[in-house]
């Protein structure tokens, strides 16, 4: 039996019949395809995860817009811009820290500010007289152009010192280009006078008030008939009589008195003025006085309806003049008279 069951039985080390490394059965090998769409659902899935997480975020933020740049202007002269996710006007301020500061006063007309606090007040002619009054153009002689973009005052042309953007230059006079100026130091002031006129200057005569006389060459043998008379220390003279009017004569200085003479057909022959804040080489009496040369020139008085010409006038109003004028000539007077300026 023993024998029967050792026969049976293989040795320990005995092989076992046909055994190969083949033979022994491995894992089972993963399905690639079956894999590849596992890692393509997982992305997907965290992909709509994401999105609805920053939906989700996004939904919470108010939404955000880009606002136009317009402002408001509030009662105490400030002005506020829109802003917020709905673009409205924010609150103009109501006490407190100002949103702006308030500089009216100081000489500066502030048109165009910033918008952050702290930023000068924007001021206007309305909000700010004092220092947006009505000079928005340059005189005879001042600068213009640049980058301020100055413009001249009515009459006056900006002639330019280049040709290129944002040149700047000096405002002109086209009637008055290429004139002569008579300049007076001790009196401060000067003033532009055209070819076919000169200057008689008086001002040293130890006999007579000093006065300079712009005057037209050859008027009745230069005797001043037709002339703008200067006279800053005054004069004692009565003025001269016929119709007068309140001028409307404006010039470069402040005027504190100013009267048109008239012919009786209304041509004006005649101005007189007196200036408010002269040097202080003037007297408070200082007047100008220009008039043209008056043709076939007749006084007299109305009584009764009636034309009396041995009427003896003087500074009367009742009393008339007739004649004629030359009113090119009273034109180049008052082009004369608008270059008059104070200097410094």
């Amino acid at each position: 039996m023993e024998n029967q069951l050792q026969e049976n039985q293989p040795t320990q080390n005995q092989p076992a019949e046909n055994f190969t490394p083949s033979s022994i059965e491995g894992p089972p090998k993963p399905n690639k395809k079956l894999v590849a769409i596992a890692i393509t659902i997982f992305i997907f899935v965290l992909a709509a995860i994401g999105a609805g997480a920053y939906w989700w975020q996004a939904s919470k933020l108010p939404s955000q817009r880009a606002c136009t740049m317009e402002a408001k202007l509030c009662p105490d002269g400030s002005y506020v811009g829109r802003a917020g996710p709905n673009c409205e006007f924010a609150a103009c301020s109501s006490g407190g820290e100002e949103a702006c500061k308030n500089l009216c006063g100081d000489g500066t007309c502030e048109e165009v500010v910033c918008m952050a606090i702290g930023c000068p007040c924007a001021e206007s002619a309305q909000s700010c007289p004092q220092d947006c009054a009505e000079e928005a153009c340059a005189n005879e002689d001042e600068m213009c152009g640049g980058i301020a973009g100055i413009q001249c005052c009515s009459g006056l042309n900006c002639e330019l010192q280049g040709n290129y953007p944002d040149a700047s230059g000096t405002c002109v006079n086209e009637q008055t280009k290429g004139w002569q100026t008579y300049r007076n130091n001790e009196y401060g002031f000067e003033v532009k006078y055209p070819t076919g006129w000169g200057v008689k200057d008086e001002s040293k005569l130890f006999y007579a008030y000093p006065s300079i006389a712009i005057y037209k060459l050859g008027s009745q043998n230069d005797s001043l008939v037709t002339s703008i008379a200067i006279y800053p220390e005054g004069w004692a003279t009565d003025l001269p009589g016929g119709q007068t009017a309140e001028s409307s004569i404006v010039l470069k200085e402040d005027i504190s008195e100013k009267t048109d003479f008239l012919l009786d057909n209304g041509d004006l022959w005649a101005i007189y003025l007196r200036f408010k804040s002269p040097p202080e080489t003037w007297v408070d009496d200082n007047f100008i006085f220009a008039s043209v040369e008056i043709k076939n020139e007749k006084v007299y008085a109305i009584k009764n309806g009636q034309k009396i010409y041995d009427y003896s006038w003087g500074a009367d109003e009742s009393s008339f003049i007739e004649g004629s004028i030359n009113l090119d000539d009273r034109m180049i007077e008052e082009q004369i008279l608008s270059t008059f300026k104070f200097i410094k």
